[in-house]
């Protein structure tokens, strides 16, 4: 009696540790991560990372007023969200650097998207009070399965 008690024990361990493995092997799956940079518009100097993570996509970086002329500069962020091929959501983030000349703005957001292909677009611009902003084109600097 006691021999089979513990023979379960061990089947119920080992059992356990496959489980494990598989859970391990199935969330690195979809893990990925890349770094990325704008150039898109003179003055403007934005890069970052990213990275997916349980089911969320962390983007990251900083902008840099790189023409230290007195404007403000700034990056657009544009999150879409795809589910087979379909768009299923939108937003967009603006980090605005008033910080000065070649003074690095910060910035972290993340998107909680489970299965879905998340595209992420910047958008570099200089900041004009009494003038219409002068940006670039929104760019793709990132597509990846979440």
């Amino acid at each position: 009696m006691e021999r089979a008690r513990v023979t379960h024990h061990r089947t119920v361990l080992a059992a356990a540790a496959a489980a494990v493995l598989v859970l391990a092997a199935a969330s690195s799956a979809h893990a990925a991560s890349g770094t990325w940079s704008s150039g898109g518009q003179a003055g403007v100097h934005a890069q970052g990372s990213w990275e997916t993570k349980l089911s969320k996509i962390y983007f990251s970086g900083y902008v840099r007023d790189t023409a230290c002329d007195g404007h403000s500069v700034k990056i657009n962020i544009s999150f879409q969200h795809d589910i087979a091929g379909l768009p299923s959501g939108y937003r967009t983030e603006t980090v605005t650097n008033t910080l000065g000349c070649n003074q690095n703005k910060s910035f972290s957001f993340n998107s909680y998207q489970p299965g879905q292909t998340v595209s992420i677009a910047v958008q570099e611009c200089v900041v004009y009070a009494s003038a219409p902003d002068h940006c670039s084109s929104f760019h793709r600097v990132v597509r990846t399965q979440v």
